[in-house]
This record gives structure tokens, sequence and C-alpha cells, in this order.
């Protein structure tokens, strides 16, 4: 192409490989994340009625507040996207 430099090639290239090695290292944290993420979650019972999450401890919380233990139990911290 006229006007086309090796460099801009490169720099595209370089981009697409790093763009492709955080993802695969996001990737991996959620794997490692979910044995402890799922264990967390199956303590848990959802109440449709209430919209509650119960315990078997007698515990209760939002299901906002669910979700986010649910984020910390998996170390999910600073995953969110933000679009």
């Amino acid at each position: 192409m006229p006007g086309s430099s090796p460099f801009g090639a490169f720099a595209l290239v370089a981009l697409f490989a790093v763009l492709f090695v955080l993802r695969l290292r996001r990737n991996a944290r959620i794997r490692r994340g979910i044995p402890d993420a799922l264990a967390y979650w199956r303590q848990a019972w959802f109440c449709h009625r209430c919209g509650g999450v119960f315990f078997p401890r007698g515990d209760l919380m939002s299901a906002a507040t669910f979700r986010g233990q649910v984020w910390r139990a998996g170390d999910y911290a600073g995953l969110t996207r933000r679009r």
C-alpha cells in the first residue's frame, strides 16, 4: 500500500499481541478463582420471594451484597470492564 510504513504494521501486531496476552492472563485469573467462588456460592440459598440470600447459619444478605462476596471469594476484584 502506498504510504504505509512497516512500523505501523509492527505497532498494530504488537498491540494485538499485548491485548491477547492480557486476555489470557485475565482468563487464567478467573479460572483460578472458580473453585473458591463456587464453594461460597453453594453454601447459599436464594429466596425469590424476598430477594434475599440465606446461609445455613441463618445469615441474610441482599443479592447485590452476595454477588460482591462471591467476587471477593474468587478474588475477582479489579476484573470488571468499564464501558
